[in-house]
């Protein structure tokens, strides 16, 4: 069976404008979602999360570290510009503390990186919107 010219030209303008909506609206979904990298120390006292890119909006990054106890040291940590190289933050956190620290007037991507760290020391950068203190430290 064959379809007249005129249904066969209205179904294709129907499809192309569904397609159009839905690509519309997954770019705004897509938009919308918040990333987030993980590093786990296990051997090696040290671990680098992936990078990921600052919040479009509120130019920043948010990073938490849980320190694992016992360390006979304190950790050391940087927030990196994947792109230079640069650290825009950095410090020292004691062993069995956390830290929770947003970084503000970003634009790139950026990566935590956390050195003589003792094993199971969990490691997280994400750029979502949750509220979140500017330095927080708990022991």
């Amino acid at each position: 069976m064959r379809f007249p010219k005129v249904l066969t030209a209205l179904w294709v303008t129907a499809l192309t404008i569904a397609l159009t909506v839905a690509g519309s609206v997954l770019t705004s979904t897509q938009a919308a979602a918040w990333t987030n990298s993980t590093c786990t120390v296990y051997f090696f006292n040290r671990c680098t999360t992936g990078s990921i890119p600052a919040n479009s909006s509120g130019h920043y990054v948010k990073i938490q570290i849980d320190a694992a106890d016992p360390s006979p040291v304190d950790l050391e940590w940087k927030v990196v510009d994947a792109n230079n190289g640069v650290a825009v933050g950095r410090g020292r956190l004691a062993p069995g503390c956390t830290l929770r620290k947003q970084i503000n007037g970003l634009y790139s991507r950026y990566y935590v990186r956390v050195d003589l760290a003792a094993p199971i020391t969990w490691v997280n950068i994400h750029n979502n919107t949750t509220t979140w203190p500017d330095h927080e430290v708990t022991c």
